[in-house]
């Protein structure tokens, strides 16, 4: 049996793939670059910043998305470590 957190890991997964997968969409779109380059991009921007890149990757598709709130999970959601 799950226990709670278990269960919140396993929503920031789901949620935290789906968001890498579009933040990359977006790069891949206006870079018209490949998967494994956006992929690179976000997790050194990332880096750069110090953030996990689900934070990183989230912030570009809020942005993406006009900034306004939409139906993903916050990045507060994510874990830090």
């Amino acid at each position: 049996m799950l226990n709670t957190e278990g269960k919140h890991s396993m929503t920031v997964d789901v949620h935290g793939g789906r968001i890498l997968d579009t933040a990359k969409g977006i790069l891949i779109g206006l870079r018209r670059c490949p998967s494994e380059a956006a992929f690179h991009e976000l997790l050194n921007a990332a880096q750069r910043h110090r953030m996990p890149v689900f934070v990183m990757a989230w912030a570009l598709v809020h942005l993406a998305d006009g900034g306004q709130k939409s139906a993903w999970i916050e990045p507060a959601d994510f874990p830090l470590g």
